[in-house]
């Protein structure tokens, strides 16, 4: 994630905006009334830039972003980064939301398109405020959509402002705004294809390891160290494990206590373009969390440099700190399928006879 384009909002949205009257700079205010065809917040589209927080709930869960410098974060994720473009969207698809036509007045009648306050009995609702520190610049109650958008296209939903009875058909915003923590961070994983990598270490706390290597970038197939005498490698577990950082996802994340990995697995990823990651491995309420940590190994990279299918040394070793400064120190929750192939064991790695 780019931190420079976090927000401000204007330099990515300039064109999603350019006849909605955008501008850094405040603008005159021009219509005092809300009216159908018009914007639902008139003041909000000159306050984008103005907004340092998003606070989302409902009767499923709370979520908080909180502006971090120059980046987001999300506060139930102690504090890991937000998505930059989930954020952006909802800021300016909020302020975009234009007014199709009034509904409903009657709190009775909430219930038939969703926009019970969060706390009512049998809500479905989310309620959003949009903040500039301490003082609320927008706030909304979402309700059902009356109709779905196509991507990147503005729904048509029920909505109402918070602590207002009169409720609206409004066309925007086009993504889908939840209150939950994990809709919203940076899901950006390290990625090493297959094609980069030289070698996969994995090591157990009982010290057994196996290593799966090849000695160029042009050679298809990796070779199976540390396998029981007269074993035969099983194929597809081979490629299952040099290919794991090719489609890596997680479904949780937090900060990192080392007390959890001091007995876990540790499997060590080399590139022939010089990348090292370092995948650390606990069990922790019968879940896999990953660790990862990156360092750029220079000789690797000279022997092969020029070689088709690699990067530059100069670029690996920014890869390389960029993903030591944004993954040190947190932990990933890793579905187990995905798991299994950063703790392999030699037997696992074994075609067993039929």
């Amino acid at each position: 994630m780019q931190t420079k384009t976090l927000l401000v909002l204007g330099l990515a949205t300039a064109a999603a905006v350019a006849g909605a009257g955008w501008a850094l700079n405040h603008q005159p205010e021009v219509r005092t009334e809300i009216a159908t065809g018009g914007p639902l917040f008139p003041a909000l589209m000159n306050q984008v830039n103005d907004v340092t927080r998003i606070d989302l709930v409902s009767a499923k869960g709370v979520a908080t972003l909180a502006r971090d410098g120059e980046r987001w974060i999300v506060l139930q994720k102690d504090g890991y980064p937000a998505d930059a473009n989930l954020v952006k969207a909802a800021v300016v698809g909020v302020a975009q939301a234009t007014i199709v036509d009034a509904r409903t007045a009657l709190p009775d009648l909430y219930d038939r398109i969703g926009v019970q306050d969060p706390d009512a009995k049998g809500a479905t609702s989310t309620r959003l405020t949009l903040g500039a520190g301490d003082a609320p610049l927008a706030s909304l109650i979402l309700g059902n959509e009356a109709a779905r958008g196509g991507p990147g296209q503005a729904s048509t939903l029920y909505v109402r402002k918070a602590g207002e009875a009169q409720s609206w058909l409004v066309r925007g915003p086009a993504e889908r705004l939840e209150a939950d923590p994990m809709r919203w961070v940076d899901r950006t994983v390290p990625r090493l294809p297959r094609e980069r990598l030289a070698s996969v270490e994995i090591r157990q706390p009982d010290g057994t390891e196996l290593r799966l290597s090849r000695a160029s970038p042009t050679e298809p197939a990796f070779t199976a160290t540390g396998l029981p005498e007269g074993a035969q490698p099983k194929a597809s577990a081979i490629d299952e494990t040099t290919g794991a950082l090719g489609y890596l996802s997680f479904e949780d994340v937090g900060k990192t206590d080392p007390a959890w990995f001091k007995d876990g697995t540790t499997a060590v990823f080399r590139s022939f373009d010089g990348m090292v990651l370092t995948v650390r491995q606990a069990r922790r309420e019968d879940a896999r969390w990953l660790t990862f940590d990156a360092a750029f190994d220079g000789e690797a990279a000279k022997a092969h440099a020029g070689a088709a299918g690699l990067l530059k040394p100069e670029e690996v070793e920014a890869q390389a700190k960029d993903w030591h400064a944004r993954f040190a120190g947190w932990s990933f929750k890793v579905y187990d399928a995905l798991g299994e192939n950063f703790a392999r064991k030699p037997d696992d790695v074994v075609q067993k006879e039929s």
